[in-house]
Formats: structure tokens, sequence, C-alpha cells
């Protein structure tokens, strides 16, 4: 999984990506990149390190996932939430 410490739209290509907001002491966000392992483009931004990205996309808790399609965030995942859920969720989005 790539960290992205700078404008997450010029870390990332216009491919299907997920972001995932993760803290170092935070034991749900471990659990939430093991299932994002599964997907090919995910990145992780660090919390403590970005807050300012924190502040650009709304992210108020940890971990919080955004997936972006063309550069542009289409949904976004509060909490823990498994492959499987994330995957349908992308579906019905045409993901």
């Amino acid at each position: 999984m790539k960290q992205i410490t700078g404008d997450i739209k010029k870390s990332i290509g216009p491919e299907l990506s997920f972001v995932v907001f993760t803290g170092s002491n935070c034991p749900g966000c471990n659990q939430q990149k093991a299932e994002l392992e599964k997907f090919h483009t995910t990145y992780e931004v660090d919390v403590n390190e970005n807050s300012e990205l924190c502040a650009e996309y709304g992210v108020r808790n940890i971990p919080t996932t955004i997936a972006l399609k063309n550069r542009e965030a289409i949904r976004t995942f509060r909490g823990m939430h498994k492959g499987e859920i994330i995957t349908r969720e992308m579906n019905k989005l045409g993901g």
C-alpha cells in the first residue's frame, strides 16, 4: 500500500482507486488496510501527518476509505468495511 503525503489527485491515476485514512494506534485501521489489500490501487494517508488532507476530504473518524475514479471522490466508507461490502457498493456505482 502506497503512502500519500501530498495532493491525492496528483498521486493517483484515473482508474478506480481507494485511499484509506488511518492512524498508528487504530486497530480498526489495520483491519481495513488488510481488507483493501485485495484491491490493486490502494493508498494510505496517515491522519497524524496530513491534517490538511483530512480537512479537504471531511475525514473525522478513522478508518475512512474514499473511492476515487477519474481523480474524483465517488464514495466514502466511514469505519471498518469488509472487502465484499466495498465491492458490492462499487458495483452499484458501476465501478
